[in-house]
């Protein structure tokens, strides 16, 4: 019987819950069966709710969040709790990382949400790209973040256990309400407009 309730309200969240974009990357949005919900989803914080005045979201598969953290995502893949809350297809906060983008290379100062990325990536696949917070912390604040601060993303950065990690992998970054692909930053200065600050 839990089971068709939770097929139930699966469906109704999916029509409901739209795909993830510029806009509903900070509020509600879905990747494939996973929901995203940055208020009110597990693992919402004060942090969460805020990632469009404090900070940005970056696309990056679960492997690639564990490369920048610098941790084994095999011993986050099996959390049972996460695990069932996904398959009934409740909604989560996005994971986030904090990085500091005063130094040479941005520096990772924090996490949260290994649990959730772990469970992603052993029940759906390392393939998509899952929304992760990045929280400006540090002396730079996100209205002083220029084009070469979100390009450098791309690597190389520090990782949370201090090593050097050459190349990330991330490709999208929403900032603000513009959809920005890391390339065409590099090639072409997108975040100029005041307006999306």
């Amino acid at each position: 019987m839990r089971e068709i309730f939770d097929t139930v309200g699966r469906a109704i969240r999916g029509m409901k819950t739209p795909d993830v974009n510029a806009q509903s990357v900070y509020n509600r949005c879905k990747v494939g069966p996973i929901f995203f919900d940055q208020r009110n989803g597990h693992g919402a914080a004060g942090i969460t709710a805020q990632f469009a005045q404090r900070g940005f979201i970056a696309m990056m598969k679960p492997s690639q969040f564990f490369n920048m953290i610098g941790d084994d995502i095999s011993k986050f893949s099996d959390d049972k709790f996460y695990t069932q809350y996904l398959r009934a297809g409740q909604p989560i906060a996005s994971p986030y990382l904090s990085v500091r983008f005063s130094s040479a290379f941005p520096e990772v100062m924090g996490h949260e949400g290994r649990n959730r990325m772990g469970v992603i990536a052993n029940l759906y696949s390392d393939m998509n790209e899952m929304p992760v917070g990045i929280h400006v912390v540090g002396p730079i604040e996100r209205r002083d973040l220029t084009e070469h601060h979100i390009t450098s993303l791309a690597g190389p950065i520090i990782t949370q256990l201090d090593t050097k990690l050459e190349y990330t992998g991330i490709k999208t970054v929403f900032f603000g309400n513009r959809h920005c692909n890391l390339n065409q930053l590099k090639a072409k200065s997108v975040l100029e407009d005041p307006s999306i600050r």
